[in-house]
This record gives structure tokens, sequence and C-alpha cells, in this order.
């Protein structure tokens, strides 16, 4: 969870209709919790249909986000180990090969 999230811009979006717990504000993370209280509930009192497009459209974006993160570390991981293999391994700028090898490397 996000320490520096500020969770009375979010409230203030959502209007009066947000119910705040008395301790509103003091712990970060006793606000997180009444967000997934409010989001619980919210969610129930939707008819089954519209409960099932909420939770599919969650479920495509947290997966959208996961794999491009997945995809921006292999791919840091990949740079560096090419990098690496550049160091160690001895050859010349005209070696066909290696050229090959680093353009594949960066371009995964």
């Amino acid at each position: 969870m996000n320490k520096r999230r500020n969770f009375n811009k979010i409230a203030d979006k959502i209007g009066e209709k947000f119910p705040k717990h008395d301790e509103w504000g003091q712990d970060t993370h006793e606000d997180y919790f009444q967000f997934e209280y409010v989001w619980h509930v919210m969610l129930i009192n939707q008819d089954a249909e519209t409960r099932k497009y909420l939770e599919d459209r969650y479920r495509y974006l947290l997966s959208t986000v996961h794999g491009l993160g997945v995809l921006a570390v292999s791919s840091a991981i990949s740079l560096m180990g090419t990098g690496l293999i550049g160091q160690f391994i001895p050859f010349q700028y005209t070696d066909f090969p290696f050229i090959i090898y680093l353009w594949a490397g960066l371009h995964s």
C-alpha cells in the first residue's frame, strides 16, 4: 500500500455519500480498509450483471498492470545481462555475431 496516498482527496471526490469512520485521517491503514469495505458493500448492492462487469474490469486492469510490471523488470534484467556479457566476452565492434546478439538483447 502506498503510505503517501491521500485518501481524503479520494473521499472528497466520492462526496457526502462516502462513510468516514470516527478516526478518519489518523491512520492510513485504517483508511485503506475503509475504502475496501465501501468497495465491497457497493459491489454487493449491485445487480449480478453489473457486479460481474465491475469484477471482470477490475481483474483485467489489475492483470494488465502486473503484466506491464513484469515486462519492465524482465527487460531491465535482459539489458543488464547483455551488458554484463558484453563486458566479459572479448569482441570487436565488427564482430557480426556479437552485434546480432546485442541487437536481439536490446530489442527483446
